[in-house]
């Protein structure tokens, strides 16, 4: 269980208040301990930062899966970070943009096809691929750092 210094679990909250639509949460995997390992620790005290963005193909920001078998994919092996996200307002993306820093105007977060769904590939192994893209650490908070190993 994350152990949040004061601040963390406010600012989310004050963060998620102020979305388009509020109500709009949902339990996460983080997307990208991979490249940089290290910021788990400082992830789970002090929650998320620009520090912990990816440069993705959909964009700059912090990117999450309803799947841990695709968070796995960009987590550090044997560790996987659940989290609660305020996606607020969902857009659907699927054209890539390395350079987008921001949601569409009127949005909170966007959904993404993945970033390694295959174009006209099968749709049901492509669903699992969806990743959940947000550009304010503040719409995220750890919840709670899951170890497991493979055999």
């Amino acid at each position: 269980m994350a152990l949040l210094s004061p601040g963390v679990q406010e600012r989310f909250d004050i963060r998620a208040q102020n979305l388009k639509d509020p109500t709009m949460c949902m339990k996460l995997y983080y997307c990208g301990s991979l490249e940089r390992p290290e910021r788990l620790a400082e992830i789970l005290k002090n929650g998320f930062s620009e520090e912990d963005f990816s440069h993705g193909e959909f964009g700059r920001g912090l990117y999450f899966s309803q799947y841990a078998s695709k968070a796995a994919q960009f987590s550090c092996l044997g560790k996987l970070l659940l989290t609660e996200v305020a996606l607020g307002r969902t857009e659907t993306v699927i054209k890539h943009d390395r350079a987008r820093n921001f949601p569409p105007r009127g949005y909170d977060s966007v959904i993404t096809p993945g970033r390694l769904a295959t174009a006209g590939g099968d749709k049901v192994a492509n669903s699992l691929c969806q990743e959940y893209l947000i550009f304010d650490a503040n719409q995220a908070v750890p919840l709670n750092l899951i170890e497991y190993s493979t055999l």
